[in-house]
């Protein structure tokens, strides 16, 4: 069973009733919009700690839906979401160990840094000059992307 088809098909119809309808249609907005382009196909069994840092580390940088950062606090609540349904699919046996369990999302005081051309980023708001292209990944390391004229940096 796939990670998409266990959330919408399994965890979220039984979480409804406990639920109010605008939580319920949150959770839903965000499994869709979220998780079930980037994960929605792996198997329950098959689905890793990386893969999840990995996934909250590409919503950090443009994860939402106009390609600029993810809120912290939207990567949490989709964290927190996915860690409570990975429990649940370990008291149903579905799974041996939530691999949520091992994982943290961005800090809620992170702020990426979005590029915007070869030279200027927004960073937080504000606009400035670089010497290159780098992406900040929050709370991460720096990681250069090249310099805007087609060569990777060395």
């Amino acid at each position: 069973m796939s990670l998409g088809d266990y959330l919408l098909g399994q965890w979220l119809p039984a979480r409804e009733v406990a639920l109010t309808y605008s939580t319920y249609a949150r959770y839903v907005t965000s499994v869709e919009h979220y998780l079930l382009p980037h994960l929605g196909h792996v198997q329950l069994r098959q689905l890793h700690t990386d893969q999840l840092a990995s996934l909250y580390r590409r919503l950090a940088l443009t994860g939402s839906r106009t390609g600029r950062p993810l809120a912290a606090k939207t990567i949490l609540n989709l964290h927190q979401l996915l860690r409570a349904a990975l429990d649940t699919a370990v008291d149903r046996e579905l799974i041996l160990h939530n691999p949520a369990a091992d994982v943290r999302p961005p800090p809620r005081s992170a702020q990426a840094t979005v590029i915007t051309s070869s030279s200027s980023v927004v960073d937080g708001g504000r606009a400035g000059r670089l010497p290159g292209v780098v992406a900040i990944e929050p709370s991460w390391n720096a990681v250069p992307v090249g310099r805007g004229d087609g060569d990777a940096p060395r």
